[in-house]
């Protein structure tokens, strides 16, 4: 089921690849850098001009742009919902039994093969973690009320 499962992902991900174009050239990726707000490559790319390029334009009190960082945690929930959907495609169903080995724990292993120094300390509650949604639009839970006994 592992190397099933990892060769799924892996086409999906190549599939992913193709459909972008795969190819992006210089100024493109240069001009993309520069609307983030990384100049740099783009003064390097342009050198008669670095001068006159500068930073977009921001409205008040909004801030810079900032890449978010690379987490193994994601990628693994991320792994786990794509398994979810190629159990779904693939059986029909998308949970499989309690003694049956689950998305996550799958995710984990796919990610600790791929990635062995990176994901070395992943676990599945890392993962469960990662894949719950965070920040101000995340969707809060209703609070229960507690009933308190007199």
């Amino acid at each position: 089921m592992l190397c099933w499962l990892e060769e799924k992902i892996d086409e999906q991900n190549a599939l992913e690849i193709r459909r972008s174009g795969g190819s992006v050239s210089v100024e493109d990726w240069c001009k993309a850098l520069a609307r983030t707000g990384e100049l740099g490559p783009l003064k390097e790319q342009f050198p008669h001009v670095a001068e006159f390029i500068a930073e977009p334009a921001r409205k008040r009190g909004e801030k810079r742009w900032k890449a978010s960082k690379f987490s193994i945690a994601k990628l693994a929930a991320d792994f786990a919902r794509r398994i979810r959907r190629l159990w779904w495609d693939h059986h029909g169903r998308k949970n499989r039994s309690r003694d049956q080995i689950s998305a996550e724990e799958f995710a984990v292993l796919i990610c600790k093969r791929w990635f062995p120094r990176d994901a070395a300390r992943l676990t599945v509650a890392k993962v469960l973690a990662a894949a719950k949604p965070s920040g101000k639009r995340a969707k809060k839970m209703p609070r229960q009320k507690a009933y308190l006994a007199r």
